[in-house]
C-alpha cells in the first residue's frame, strides 16, 4: 500500500523544494542589490560546462536550497569584488 502513495509523496516534497526556492530566490530579488549580477555570472559559470554537468549543476541547485544559498554567498563575493572593480575603474579612468 505504501508504494501506491510514494510516487506522490516524492512529487509533494518536490514541489515544497521548488516553493522554497521560488520564495528565497524572490526575496533575494527585492533585498539584494546585487542579485542580478549574481545571477549573470551563475549563468556566465554555468556555460562553460558541458551539457551533461550543466544539467547536474541544475538539478542539485534546485534540489538542495541550502547548497544553492552557500553557493549564491560566494557568487555575492564574487559580484561585490566585480562592483568595487568597476567603481575603481570608473573612477580612475
Amino acid at each position: 500500500m505504501l508504494g501506491r502513495f510514494l510516487p506522490a509523496f516524492h512529487l509533494m516534497q518536490g514541489l515544497a523544494r521548488d516553493q522554497a526556492r521560488r520564495r528565497k530566490l524572490a526575496i533575494l530579488q527585492r533585498s539584494d542589490p546585487l542579485f542580478e549580477r549574481c545571477m549573470h555570472i551563475l549563468g556566465w559559470c554555468l556555460t562553460q560546462f558541458n551539457p551533461d554537468i550543466q544539467r547536474m549543476l541544475h538539478w542539485e541547485l534546485r534540489s538542495s536550497p541550502r547548497g544553492f544559498m552557500r553557493l549564491y554567498a560566494k557568487l555575492r563575493q564574487l559580484a561585490d569584488d566585480v562592483e568595487r572593480t568597476r567603481h575603481a575603474m570608473r573612477s580612475a579612468g
